[in-house]
């Protein structure tokens, strides 16, 4: 379910039911459901009629309830609804609650001489989708390709307003290692583009996984293709039969429709002396299943940067299982330290140059999954040291954790 900050931001001063809150985020009104709070002693005006949302009903209080009228011109068409207290209710977005879960979602570590506020970029980059674009882009085309680029846009103030995705093709360069220039055309053959500017761009550059895995890829077809071929020549094997020396042309002929049966599924006796032969393929098992296992297992390893695990046996709550669901992860963190690290280089470190001049770098951006079994590591550290007289500051470990960390009561020794 898509979290809808831009509408949220847009409406963050509305105080309205939550039924109006709901009819506004449809389906995904569960995701934005935790960040509402309650307006004490103030309910709201409207309420969308059950018939027809977009036509809202007129809330007046009707002794220890309430009820909704419609327009006096719709009086006649729509009916007006009953309603209690917790219907009318009217909530607002709390906006330290979703600035601490976005926070922690985010993992945002702010700097400790002046703290950015992160509030508005991410609600600029889930209302431009940036964080889907830029996975599809650099994640999944560019690890896959070996180079994306996502050109910059930027508002009138100076800050990124978008990161806008340019397809591979747009692109080429002198060599290897020559300066990435702009094709415009997309022009097959080209030699030379339009010169860019590479820090307006977040550019990606890696091993490209296609050339790696082209080689295999076709090998396995041709290996299927001629898997098929064998089939169509030898899955229905061939049958002849042997007659019994010295057999004259007609004994032939009654062979023949003996034959003719026994294709057909049909039943009878053998002269003796005859003999059938059945044409297969050769010797024993055809080679082109271990074939295509083997080269799947190359595709596999080149996919994962070599990692053996998940060639183990597949399974579902077994060892196996859980063997492939940490090297997914393990995959899974590989790349988001690699794309997170282009994201710093290209946006963090130039922007934080820019606004806090000479002072150390204390606040980046990094994909980060939450409360993972990293956190309970952290929070085992923390009591052995604690248990061998080491403590560790509350500050850094509410950091590591994403926890907000308070001090339990001290008892009184009377007690």
């Amino acid at each position: 379910m898509e979290f809808p900050i831009k509408k949220l931001l847009k409406h963050s001063e509305s105080f309205e039911p939550l039924v109006w809150w709901e009819n506004l985020f449809g389906r995904t009104f569960a995701s934005i459901r935790p960040f509402l709070s309650p307006c004490e002693d103030r309910r709201g005006d409207f309420y969308p009629s059950p018939d027809n949302p977009s036509i809202q009903l007129t809330i007046r209080d009707s002794g220890r309830r309430y009820r909704a009228f419609p327009p006096d011109d719709l009086k006649d068409k729509i009916d007006d609804v009953l309603l209690d207290w917790d219907d009318v209710q009217a909530h607002h977005l709390d906006c330290d609650r979703l600035r601490t879960s976005l926070r922690k979602t985010f993992n945002f570590k702010p700097a400790a001489s002046r703290p950015i506020e992160g509030l508005f970029y991410i609600g600029r980059c889930e209302r431009n989708r940036e964080s889907r674009h830029v996975y599809a882009c650099l994640a999944v085309t560019g690890f896959f390709r070996g180079y994306a680029h996502l050109e910059k846009h930027w508002t009138p103030g100076g800050l990124i307003e978008r990161l806008e995705p340019v397809e591979q093709w747009f692109w080429i360069r002198d060599g290897l290692f020559g300066d990435w220039e702009y094709n415009a055309g997309a022009v097959s053959g080209c030699r030379r583009g339009t010169v860019i500017e590479p820090e307006n761009f977040v550019i990606l550059e890696t091993a490209a996984l296609d050339r790696i895995l082209s080689v295999l890829y076709l090998r396995k077809n041709l290996s299927q293709a001629d898997w098929d071929s064998f089939i169509a020549v030898y899955g229905i094997p061939s049958i002849f039969l042997v007659g019994p020396p010295n057999a004259d042309e007609a004994k032939q002929k009654e062979y023949q429709a003996v034959a003719e049966e026994i294709l057909s599924n049909g039943r009878g006796f053998l002269p003796h002396d005859s003999d059938i032969k059945f044409v297969t393929g050769g010797g024993g098992r055809p080679p082109f299943q271990d074939q295509i296992k083997y080269l799947d297992e190359q595709i596999t390893l080149a996919a994962t940067g070599g990692i053996l695990t998940m060639l183990s046996a597949p399974g579902s709550g077994t060892l196996a299982g859980n063997a492939h669901q940490d090297t997914f992860l393990q995959i899974a963190k590989s790349d988001a330290i690699t794309l997170a690290g282009i994201l710093q280089n290209a946006i963090d470190v130039p922007l934080l140059a820019e606004y806090f001049p000479g002072q150390p770098a204390l606040a980046y951006f990094e994909f980060s999954p939450g409360l993972t079994h990293a956190t309970s590591q952290v929070v085992q550290d923390a009591l052995d040291l604690k248990a061998a007289g080491l403590e560790i500051d509350p500050a850094e470990l509410s950091e590591k954790t994403g926890y907000t960390l308070t001090k339990s009561p001290v008892p009184s020794a009377g007690k």
